[in-house]
């Protein structure tokens, strides 16, 4: 299975601007992602939940 990084919204738009990925920005990864591997990037997104609170969902 392919390794997975998901990144917070702050850190997605700074790369789709061309920065790199960044330690702080990471919010989860698969297991065992190591320097220089290929890896899948998803983007959490927050939005508002129904009970008024915040949540986040990927894309």
């Amino acid at each position: 299975a392919p390794k997975e990084v998901i990144v917070s919204r702050k850190c997605a738009e700074a790369v789709l601007r061309g920065a790199q990925v960044y330690v702080p920005g990471i919010m989860a990864c698969s297991a065992h992602v190591e320097k220089g591997d290929t890896v899948a990037v998803s983007v959490a997104i927050e939005q508002q939940g129904s009970d008024g609170g915040w949540s986040s969902g990927m894309t």
